[in-house]
């Protein structure tokens, strides 16, 4: 309780645990924030801007034709109510960012700037994670992903399957979890890319066979960080955030499993 009253409730609008993470390919890295409206007022975020960067667009979810979240679509402005808190979390609202020619170093710190409709700009700094440290940087989890992750203990407990955060991944659990996930909806029964839903969808699911086909990457890292982040700017891929780590490096090892013979397994980043 004495932990809680020492909480700093000034009147302003602050932004917290904001991180800007690595991508795993091409030039859009996604950025996270938590912002607190700590006043009697409601306000609007019109824009968010990153010094250097080539851009920074804001963009709120979207259901996918499995039913899960995909990236989405651009919003124009994000409402902050009064003595509110709104979160910038994977699987909801989030922000894209432009980093060519950004300094992308982990454990760097790049200038972040909340322009709001009333009252002065908001100036915070975000934190360069690779997606490996996101968890921790941005918790407490948002709502939705800790739906997710009950969702996901209620199949692991009727499913008598498990994948717990320190189990070592491995191809097998990542078939399970392929199958359990409705992957195959879209990339099909083998990764062919020739699921029921994949006639649907605009770009059509990759053909997970195809080193080529991963325009992120094709290492497990890259592959894991593309099933927890979905892909940015582009592609119908939706994240999974509710997975946990040694989940995402399972399944990454399994799609690899399917890789054609005469296609390479990059197995580093």
């Amino acid at each position: 309780m004495l932990a809680a009253a020492c909480v700093d409730r000034a009147p302003g609008v602050r932004v917290e645990r904001a991180a800007l993470v690595i991508p795993a390919g091409g030039s859009l890295a996604m950025l996270y924030l938590t912002v607190h409206n700590h006043t009697g007022r409601a306000d609007t975020i019109r824009a968010l801007r990153i010094d250097d960067a080539g851009g920074v667009s804001l963009h709120t979810p979207r259901e996918h034709a499995t039913g899960v979240l995909e990236p989405g679509t651009e919003a124009r402005m994000v409402p902050l109510p009064p003595n509110s808190t709104v979160r910038f979390s994977p699987g909801g609202l989030h922000a894209m960012v432009q980093v060519t020619g950004l300094p992308m170093r982990r454990g760097s710190a790049v200038r972040l700037v909340l322009h709001r409709t009333r009252g002065d700009s908001t100036v915070s700094a975000a934190r360069v994670v690779a997606y490996a440290d996101l968890d921790s940087v941005l918790a407490p989890p948002s709502r939705w992903q800790r739906l997710s992750v009950l969702a996901s203990g209620w199949w692991r407990a009727t499913s008598g399957s498990h994948c717990a955060e320190d189990d070592p991944p491995s191809a097998a659990m990542g078939r399970e979890l392929y199958r359990a996930s409705g992957c195959g909806s879209c990339h099909g029964p083998v990764g062919r890319g020739d699921g029921p839903v994949a006639k649907t969808l605009a770009p059509p699911p990759r053909d997970l066979r195809d080193a080529a086909a991963f325009k992120a990457g094709a290492s497990v890292d890259a592959i894991a960080q593309s099933i927890g982040m979905g892909i940015p700017g582009g592609g119908a891929m939706p994240a999974h955030p509710h997975l946990n780590a040694s989940e995402r490096q399972s399944l990454a090892l399994y799609i690899l499993s399917l890789r054609l013979p005469s296609q390479p397994r990059n197995l580093t980043p």
